[in-house]
């Protein structure tokens, strides 16, 4: 009788356990003493704070990434020799580097610690200046002067901005829950998807100046 009494009790206390997972929100709250408040919006703020570097890099890289593909890459760019597949061969390269980029980080980890996150921002935001080069290979491919020049740059530059979209974005995704404690991955893991697709929206957005 005294074992099944303690196994019971053991039970119950497993039970305890089990139920005082709650949620609150967005927010897992896991407390063995009962459901807690969850994540306040203090608790938020100083998560980001702590990950400042590397929700910037995600924001910035999709606002450049999307003001830029696929608009200007299917409208902008022309090539007589190689007519409407140009365009196609553009974007079909972009997401080729895109997806190149994006495994680096996970077949050599090395590669997306390489750079602290501070400077990994910094290196998203230079890639602001593939804007201009794209406005100006749009300029060659619309005055027909460059010869082949059109085809060289544009092949070029798509590559780099597509390895660059997919090695930062991964990069900073995969080690900005390092910079929290493990309770806090979770909010930081919402945070960094609440950035990257605000990144997207302005990044969307952007595309639709290259037609002022």
């Amino acid at each position: 009788a005294a074992s099944s009494s303690s196994s019971s009790s053991s039970l119950v206390g497993m039970n305890r356990t089990r139920t005082s997972r709650t949620r609150r929100g967005m927010w897992r709250v896991e407390d063995d003493e009962g459901p807690g408040p969850g994540t306040t919006l203090r608790d938020a703020v100083a998560i980001a704070s702590r990950v400042k570097h590397h929700a910037f890099a995600v924001a910035v890289t999709y606002v450049v990434t999307l003001s830029i593909f696929p608009g200007v890459l299917a409208e902008d760019l022309r090539d007589d020799s190689m007519g409407d597949w140009f365009p196609v061969a553009l974007i079909a390269a972009f997401n080729l580097a895109d997806v190149v980029g994006k495994c680096v980080p996970g077949v050599y980890p090395a590669a997306a610690t390489a750079f602290s996150p501070r400077t990994m921002a910094a290196m998203a935001a230079a890639r602001v200046l593939f804007v201009p080069a794209f406005m100006a290979t749009a300029g060659l491919s619309s005055d027909g002067s460059s010869g082949g020049g059109v085809v060289s740059a544009g092949v070029v530059l798509t590559l780099a901005l597509g390895v660059t979209n997919g090695w930062y974005s991964a990069s900073v995704m995969m080690t900005a829950p390092k910079a929290v404690s493990a309770a806090e991955c979770e909010a930081c893991g919402t945070i960094m998807v609440f950035f990257l697709l605000s990144g997207l929206t302005i990044g969307a957005f952007c595309g639709w100046l290259w037609l002022v």
